[in-house]
């Protein structure tokens, strides 16, 4: 048997490239190109978006320390507004109109949430202090509040009623 000679010639010339092979490097190198743009646009893009952000921060860093512009002030109020909308307010009036039902002697005079400490600050007035002990007990058995103490009371002598002026502060029962 014969074995077939291999002819290996490295000086030769180079074929040429056909059209397939152009068509295929020319659509390669538009789609490189359109990669590179739209990387670039997505970059300025993104370093916009961190200039916005770090404009933002100084004034987001100062807090409560740097006074609120109108629309910080406007923003302020929004949100305050929303917490307040956001407690059960018809549960716990309900609750202090059966306490105050129970004994009609009681004229509530204010009702002061506060919302980082989650609780209730009632100021009233009440024709005697049994009658205010009898207020608090009966929203001890409530369920709106936990905890509503007597805070401090005062006979109001300047009166000819003789009133007992009383404050109170419970913690308010959130919805979860």
């Amino acid at each position: 048997m014969m074995v077939p000679s291999i002819n290996v010639d490295f000086v030769s010339r180079r074929r040429r490239a056909s059209r397939g092979g152009l068509l295929v490097l020319a659509a390669g190198v538009a789609a490189a190109a359109w990669t590179v743009l739209d990387y670039r646009g997505l970059a300025a893009q993104s370093a916009a978006i961190e200039r916005q952000i770090d404009a933002v921060k100084p004034h987001a860093l100062r807090g409560s320390r740097a006074a609120p512009t109108d629309d910080g002030r406007a923003l302020e109020d929004a949100t305050e507004a929303v917490r307040e909308l956001g407690l059960p307010w018809s549960e716990l009036l309900d609750e202090l109109e059966a306490a105050g039902e129970s004994s009609k002697d009681i004229a509530l005079l204010s009702i002061e949430p506060d919302h980082e400490k989650r609780r209730v600050r009632i100021e009233a007035e009440a024709r005697t202090l049994p009658a205010a002990i009898a207020f608090t007990q009966h929203l001890q058995s409530a369920g709106a509040l936990a905890y509503p103490l007597l805070d401090s009371h005062k006979v109001r002598s300047d009166q000819v009623e003789r009133p007992v002026h009383f404050e109170m502060t419970a913690e308010w029962r959130l919805p979860r």
